[in-house]
C-alpha cells in the first residue's frame, strides 16, 4: 500500500498581509502553526484540518502565497486565494513546481459571536446616541438604499491590488533598462 505524498504547511494567523516591492507579499506580526497535509486532500478536509490545528474558530479565507517565477531567475511571492477543490490543486501544483519546503498560507478567521457581542451596541446605548434615527439630521443615501458591505469584493479588490502592484515596472538603469522589483532566487532563505 502506498503512501500519500504529505506536506508541510506553515499556517500564518493574527497578523497581516504586507506588500513588498523586492520579494511580494509577506505576512507580518502573525502566529504560526505548522502541520502536515496529505496532496490528495478536498478543499472541505483542508479547511476542518486548520481549523483543528488553529483552533481559533471557523476559516472565514485562505490566501496561499505563490512564489511565481520569471526571467533572469528572479521570484517574487504573491497571493493565490484557496476557495475549492481546484484552487487546492493549484496550490500544490504550484508548490511542487516551486521547490520549496514548505506551504505558506495566511489565514483569516470569522469574528467570533462573542467578539461581535462586545462590540455591539445595546439598545441603551443607541437611545443615548443624538445621530442614531434624529430625523433632524438628513441622510444623504436613504437608509433602505444602503447595501450591505460584500466583504468578498472587497477582499477580491485587495488581492487583484496586491497582485498587480507587484509587478508593476520598476526604475531605470543608467543604461535605461527596466530594473526588476524582484531578489535573485539563490539570495532567497528556503
Amino acid at each position: 500500500m502506498s503512501r500519500h505524498q504529505q506536506y508541510m504547511v506553515n499556517a500564518y494567523h493574527g497578523g497581516e498581509i504586507c506588500t513588498s516591492n523586492d520579494v511580494g507579499i509577506t505576512f507580518e506580526n502573525a502566529e504560526i502553526c505548522r502541520f502536515k497535509i496529505s496532496r490528495k486532500v478536498t478543499f472541505g478536509y483542508f479547511k476542518e484540518r486548520i481549523e483543528s490545528k488553529l483552533q481559533n474558530g471557523f476559516v472565514a479565507q485562505i490566501v496561499y502565497r505563490n512564489v511565481v517565477q520569471f526571467g533572469n531567475n528572479l521570484l517574487k511571492f504573491v497571493p493565490l486565494k484557496v476557495r475549492d477543490d481546484d484552487d487546492v490543486e493549484t496550490m500544490f501544483v504550484n508548490h511542487e513546481f516551486s521547490g520549496l519546503d514548505s506551504i505558506d498560507l495566511y489565514i483569516k478567521f470569522q469574528p467570533s459571536q462573542q467578539t461581535e457581542e462586545v462590540n455591539a451596541p445595546s439598545d441603551d446605548e443607541d437611545a443615548n446616541d443624538p445621530h442614531v434615527n434624529d430625523p433632524q439630521i438628513p441622510s444623504i443615501i436613504p437608509i433602505e438604499d444602503v447595501e450591505e458591505d460584500d466583504v468578498e469584493d472587497e477582499n477580491e479588490a485587495q488581492a487583484d491590488h496586491y497582485f498587480t502592484s507587484l509587478f508593476e515596472v520598476g526604475e531605470c538603469d543608467h543604461v535605461g533598462q527596466e530594473v526588476e522589483n524582484a531578489i535573485p532566487i539563490n539570495q532567497v532563505m528556503l
